[in-house]
């Protein structure tokens, strides 16, 4: 039977996969035996005893101490999330942008509200390091003020949260857009509400730039990825 070291090892050679991330409900010693070269993501079930008992009936998965597992990981340098969400989420980033250069961030919002809610999931990130205040454009900001704020910015990583539905945005967003794919930084984005933001994000994407709708979620997967892959 293949399982999933097994897989793993098959990915981990072929020059085509460059992220692999998997679910498991059980991981034996194998795993934690080998050594990767490639960012690897993993869900993990069973983590508490209703979990264990659940996941024993379904495949005969062991009972793994989930603290243990997910310690062992972050001594391999395995990136451990915590829900699908969370997975997907730090999959999304590692696909579209790579690897973060290091872990100060910065916000830069045309919106108080989302730019206040990431703030507050920031403040529970315990391996990002905040540079600087939100800086807030408000609602009449164009491209140039973001580009110029970007610009003003020393942060590793820029959260650029966006309400598209303004019009002094929406107006530029050409110029925007022309802006980040000349700037070699680190851009996650944060934007929410209908299909004209929806269209957006997916312009961002095709430029190689993440975007999420929920804030938590963001900031989640980039602390993750800063926990295990930015460690000194």
């Amino acid at each position: 039977d293949v399982n999933e070291v097994d897989l793993l090892a098959h990915f981990e050679d072929d020059s085509a996969t460059r992220i692999i991330a998997v679910y498991v409900e059980d991981m034996g010693r194998d795993f934690f035996s080998r050594k990767f070269t490639k960012p690897v993501v993993v869900l993990k079930a069973g983590r508490s005893r209703l979990g264990q008992k659940a996941a024993s009936l379904h495949t005969g998965a062991m009972a793994t101490d989930y603290a243990i597992f997910k310690g062992a990981c972050r001594q391999k340098r395995v990136i451990f999330a915590d829900d699908f969400q969370e997975f997907f989420g730090i999959i999304k980033i590692l696909a579209l942008r790579g690897t973060p250069p290091g872990r100060s961030i910065a916000i830069i919002t045309n919106g108080a509200g989302p730019g206040v809610l990431a703030c507050d999931f920031l403040d529970s990130a315990r391996h990002l390091e905040v540079s600087g205040d939100m800086v807030d454009l408000t609602g009449s900001a164009t491209a140039d003020d973001y580009l110029r704020a970007i610009d003003e910015s020393t942060a590793d990583i820029i959260i650029l949260t966006f309400v598209f539905q303004d019009a002094p945005l929406a107006e530029t967003l050409e110029t925007l857009y022309e802006g980040l794919r000349t700037r070699n930084r680190f851009f996650v984005a944060l934007a929410m509400g209908g299909t004209f933001p929806e269209e957006q994000m997916s312009t961002l994407a095709s430029m190689g730039i993440p975007a999420f709708e929920e804030p938590g979620v963001a900031i989640r997967a980039l602390n993750a990825i800063a926990m295990h892959l930015l460690r000194p």
